[in-house]
């Protein structure tokens, strides 16, 4: 389940995908059989499978109310899910907030699928660089995950970007995307190699 907000959605260039569409091609050429799972469809014909999670302009509060008000989680079941949330905390002065709002987030989460593995991300910067927002969080983001080890890993994308891959302050062209898809196929992989 690819669970976040715009840049789960694709948003910029919704015919693209988003990081899905790269990713479900790498992940079957690892031989994996992928089924993205999701309340939410990207309009577009470029990828066979265009489930996902993702809310445009959604903080992390608001993935909590989805959860609880929706049932997402006990609809779908994912074994696995992509966490790349907190951006909008930082963008409304909420960055304070936000490592408390995503701990209580993955307890959520692994309440209800005790099963299920959580790869939360250590989330891009805006276009103009971090801010002290986005470090404060990212800083916090790695004890929040060891804490819940081995149900949750995580991944850093605080570095993985060029200026060139935005289209505007947040959302991204086709090869930022594709660079969201590389770190979160190596971090599926080493959660699939921890598990097995």
């Amino acid at each position: 389940m690819p669970l976040g907000d715009s840049l789960t959605v694709g948003e910029n260039d919704l015919s693209y995908g988003g990081y899905r569409n790269l990713l479900g091609t790498l992940l079957a050429n690892e031989g994996y059989i992928v089924d993205f799972v999701g309340s939410q469809q990207t309009r577009n014909s470029v990828i066979p499978d265009p489930d996902h999670e993702g809310h445009s302009g959604w903080s992390i509060p608001n993935i909590q109310r989805g959860i609880d008000s929706e049932g997402w989680l006990e609809i779908y079941q994912p074994d696995i899910i992509l966490l790349h949330i907190g951006s909008n905390d930082i963008r409304h002065g909420k960055a304070s907030l936000a490592p408390g709002n995503l701990s209580a987030l993955l307890d959520d989460i692994l309440i209800r699928l005790p099963e299920a593995h959580v790869i939360v991300a250590q989330v891009i910067p805006f276009s103009s660089g971090p801010t002290r927002g986005h470090l404060s969080y990212n800083d916090a983001i790695p004890d929040i995950a060891a804490s819940r080890w081995p149900r949750v890993s995580m991944v850093d994308m605080q570095n993985i970007l060029a200026h060139s891959d935005y289209v505007d302050s947040y959302h991204l062209h086709p090869s930022g995307y594709d660079k969201m898809a590389r770190a979160w196929e190596e971090a599926i992989l080493s959660a699939l190699r921890t598990t097995e």
